[in-house]
């Protein structure tokens, strides 16, 4: 785990302040406890700042600000490329030596070979900065699925970059303006939708993009990956189901087997919840590495421990694939201590962050360093109730945009569970595709009629100007099957902008190491190649089919069943104010009163 930090003072003869270097590195401490380093160049225009948390690579020679041997290149890394490894023997085949184990050393002679074009050949976790002394080039760069942040503030004569918005603030020269933009994002979505963030004067490198620098100035970011492109570039085959779980099983595989490459199999485990994708993570894990696995499930005090229970589902599972099994348990008073560290912890406010926190503080509890988890799986599969539901919603609402039959369709729709999803995709209203209506309607926090209810009405027109929901959503959408157009709203804003943003700062808070085998761009362009013409409703057997040995599909029941709903009833029970509302729009109140504002 790394924070770094970066000034870069292209339209100006000043002098980096290494004072707010620092400090900027230093207010990332809680992320990064154990080594800290600065460089400055020697005409004092570029700055570099590192503190590191090393999970693996425990030597001085892999300490950050990184060099090239012949000082050329200057590098910060968060992050952990899974195939480092296979590129570290390429670039040793061609004549590039090394001196130190480190990924980072290997994005850095990658960097030199191939420039920005080694963002294809990476594959893991990242955010970095590069700094080319000969080009007077400043380069920066997220991974496709954003599983590290990046953040920077750009002026006419300087930007400034790091991890963390707390950090850029650190500096003393951004202000500190709280965005409307930002803040309704966030009561629409529950999550601040990038680049957007909470502060007018910071914003997100977008996932799968890049930024350039040079002495002429900042670039506007380039983007090399995203969902709406995968289906753009990706030629649908005509295949079958057992052509489609052969794909599913390779390519899980291989991408679970890179998330475990050169680890200390002792402190790596699997995050168990009895669901179809996490037991596939632990059933490829099993196949993937001769010890025995790890696996942890974290369950709530006074919950059912039947048979039937996600304690004993787990445990059962655990044992079938010869897992070593930790069930955590949460106690009433850990859960409430742990509200408040977790708000505090927020670098902006999540409004979906429950979960994903007390699964992180289990993993660390268990003892693990790393572990995989089996979220993501249905931004490319589409078997969950909730992406039928989306599908469901954009098919059967096609009549309400006929004004004639408006009427008639919103009578026969009375009754169903459904019937608020359809009022707001009809109110809603885009122009664009279907789905992009039927997402948001079910996906959405607050619409945008009920805005000024929780942040002024005065502030809400210039709020949804500056930042328009639907057509952010719209433009996530590539061509193709209606599936792809589903599926690239679940990659950009389930699987992004909630949970991998989600587990990263939870993994960040406890210093562990979370990692999505699904959010993995080989997954991703093999699925896109067979699912789409294949795809039905609550199809969980593709999972099923892939595991070995076959795990029986009684033992399983969707995660939300087991764990989702007792937390959620547990949480409106420690917050009177929740009961008045949904919880998870209450809960965003609170948060937002909490952390809402730059700090």
């Amino acid at each position: 785990m790394t924070g770094w930090a970066a000034t870069y003072h292209f339209n100006t003869t000043a002098p980096v302040d290494r004072d707010a270097l620092c400090r900027m590195r230093d207010a990332m401490k809680s992320r990064a406890p154990k080594e800290a380093g600065d460089w400055v160049s020697e005409d004092g225009r570029v700055g570099l700042a590192a503190r590191r948390w090393p999970l693996f690579s425990d030597n001085t020679a892999a300490a950050q600000p990184m060099h090239s041997y012949d000082h050329r290149y200057r590098v910060v890394f968060d992050g952990a490329i899974t195939n480092y490894l296979t590129l570290k023997q390429h670039l040793y085949d061609i004549g590039y030596r090394f001196f130190s184990s480190s990924d980072t050393e290997v994005v850095m002679c990658a960097y030199h070979r191939w420039g920005h074009r080694m963002l294809h050949k990476l594959r893991g976790a990242f955010s970095l900065a590069i700094w080319d002394a000969h080009e007077r080039r400043f380069f920066a760069a997220r991974d496709p699925f954003g599983q590290r942040p990046l953040y920077y503030s750009a002026t006419d004569q300087a930007l400034r970059a790091a991890s963390t918005i707390n950090a850029l603030l650190a500096d003393g020269s951004i202000p500190r303006t709280p965005s409307l933009a930002g803040t309704a994002g966030f009561f629409l979505w529950g999550t601040i939708p990038e680049p957007l963030t909470h502060c007018d004067a910071i914003s997100s490198l977008r996932p799968g993009t890049y930024l350039v620098a040079d002495d002429n100035g900042v670039q506007a970011p380039t983007t090399y990956w995203s969902g709406a492109a995968l289906y753009n570039d990706t030629c649908a085959q005509n295949t079958d189901e057992a052509e489609a779980a052969y794909a599913l099983r390779t390519a899980l595989l291989r991408a679970t087997s890179r998330a475990l490459t050169a680890f200390d199999t002792r402190a790596t485990g699997v995050l168990l919840s009895a669901d179809p994708a996490s037991s596939a993570i632990l059933a490829m894990a099993s196949e993937a590495q001769p010890d025995p696995v790890r696996t942890v499930t974290l369950c709530l005090e006074g919950c059912d421990r039947g048979p039937n229970s996600l304690a004993q589902r787990a445990e059962r599972i655990a044992a079938f694939y010869g897992a070593q099994h930790t069930t955590v348990t949460l106690s009433r008073t850990e859960f409430r201590n742990g509200l408040e560290d977790m708000v505090d912890a927020m670098d902006q406010p999540m409004a979906g962050h429950v979960s994903s926190w007390f699964v992180a503080r289990a993993a660390a509890q268990a003892g693990l360093q790393t572990v995989l988890t089996g979220a993501g799986s249905d931004a490319f599969l589409g078997a969950s109730p909730a992406f039928a539901r989306t599908a469901f919603a954009s098919f059967v609402s096609v009549p309400t945009r006929i004004p004639g039959l408006a009427p008639a369709m919103g009578a026969l729709l009375d009754g169903l569970s459904t019937t608020d999803r359809f009022t707001r995709i009809r109110r809603l209203n885009h122009p664009g595709s279907r789905m992009v209506s039927a997402y948001f309607a079910g996906k959405g926090l607050f619409m945008p009629w009920e805005l000024a209810d929780v942040m002024g009405s005065e502030n809400v027109q210039a709020a949804l100007q500056a930042y328009r929901p639907l057509d952010d959503a719209q433009a996530h959408i590539g061509r193709g099957h209606p599936f792809c157009h589903l599926s690239a709203l679940w990659i950009a804003f389930d699987l992004i902008q909630n949970k991998i943003r989600h587990f990263e700062s939870a993994a960040a808070a406890h210093r562990i190491d979370i990692r999505l085998p699904f959010a993995d761009v080989d997954l991703a362009t093999a699925m896109a190649a067979v699912i789409p013409g294949l795809w039905s409703p609550f199809n969980t057997r593709r999972l099923l089919n892939a595991m070995r040995p076959l795990l029986p599909s009684d033992w399983l029941k969707p995660r939300d069943d087991l764990f989702a709903r007792p937390l959620r009833d547990w949480l409106a029970a420690q917050h009177t104010s929740l009961r008045a509302d949904s919880p998870r729009r209450a809960w965003a109140k609170i948060v937002h009163l909490r952390a809402g504002a730059p700090q």
